[in-house]
């Protein structure tokens, strides 16, 4: 409906049409990470790998986790240049053992990294892990079940 108004008032969300052809609407914050995203190297993700989610993990120093169709991203700030982010580290899909899990009290997130040898057997005595802060249960258990998700359906 067009008035002769100076103001224009927002009728619709903002909407961005996906990769599958359908009208979908825009979140804020899905936005924000595959623009992110779609800014890293090159070296760090393949053509067939796509953004799937990212949660904040840490105020202080700014920290990101994204979660991808093949890996899980762990993003710090560059304290030289505000707004962009470094790799501090990457985790293939195939390299993590079971699921992540949310922990409580210090809130973090644990993926258990498989060990394996010189000709790729898994050590079953060792145990490494890594560990990421979160802000909100919430956005733990979303980026944890995005990753699940992902995993089953790659059947890693």
């Amino acid at each position: 409906v067009a008035t002769h108004e100076i103001i224009i008032h927002r009728i619709r969300h903002p909407r961005h049409i996906g990769r599958d052809g359908i009208v979908r609407p825009s979140i804020a914050h899905e936005t924000l990470g595959k623009f992110i995203y779609d800014k890293f190297d090159e070296s760090l993700h393949g053509e067939n790998e796509g953004y799937i989610a990212h949660i904040e993990s840490s105020i202080t120093p700014p920290s990101l986790l994204f979660a991808t169709t093949k890996q899980v991203i762990f993003l710090v700030e560059d304290p030289s240049s505000e707004g962009i982010f470094k790799v501090e580290w990457t985790l293939n899909y195939k390299d993590i053992k079971g699921d992540p899990t949310v922990k409580f009290n210090p809130n973090y997130i644990e993926f258990i990294i498989k060990e394996t040898n010189a000709i790729g057997i898994t050590k079953k005595d060792i145990i490494h892990a890594r560990v990421i802060p979160y802000q909100t249960v919430a956005e733990a258990r979303f980026i944890v079940d995005k990753i699940i998700e992902t995993t089953k359906a790659l059947e890693v």
